[in-house]
């Protein structure tokens, strides 16, 4: 059987097509669980549609209250947290609000230490400009720069989905 998927600018490369292909094709492991936290509404949903567009299933927060709330109650496989959101509160407070709520639990804490969420931060600052606290619960495993094209994030979502085998 032969597909297409269409690619977000249009353009698509045949290994990545290939690729999710035999990823929506395996009835495997389930899709990759994406919570997008960023107060930039279209800044979201531009990451909404590139995970969305990869099969995954996708949840996203546009406010720092929003964002601590689906955090603590969802459990995702991969957050991708702009560093800085609404009211000049940066990502390393998100994340440091979380671990001191699943702190509180130790049925929780027990269970979001056996899955930590991947955590990917993206800003306009660079990589060594953050810092995010080590923690049992959570994964910082990399940091995008803006600005990127389409094309660019789309490379990137993809190399991160490979990386947590989804």
């Amino acid at each position: 059987m032969n597909r297409t998927i269409a690619h977000p600018e249009g353009k698509a490369d045949h290994r990545d097509r290939d690729w999710m292909v035999s990823k929506l094709e395996k009835k495997g492991p389930r899709r990759a669980n994406i919570l997008i936290i960023d107060d930039d509404v279209d800044a979201a949903l531009q990451m909404d549609s590139v995970f969305a567009h990869l099969g995954c299933e996708t949840t996203f927060s546009t406010s720092w209250v929003e964002a601590k709330k689906k955090l603590c109650a969802l459990k995702p496989d991969i957050v991708i947290l702009d560093w800085i959101l609404d009211q000049h509160i940066d990502a390393g407070n998100v994340v440091e609000h979380c671990v001191h709520t699943f702190a509180k639990f130790t049925d929780e804490s027990g269970h979001r230490a056996a899955h930590k969420a991947k955590i990917i931060t993206y800003s306009s600052l660079s990589e060594e400009e953050i810092t995010l606290l080590k923690n049992p619960y959570f994964d910082h495993i990399d940091h995008w720069q803006k600005p990127f094209t389409q094309r660019e994030l789309l490379s990137r979502a993809l190399g991160l989905l490979k990386k947590i085998g989804r």
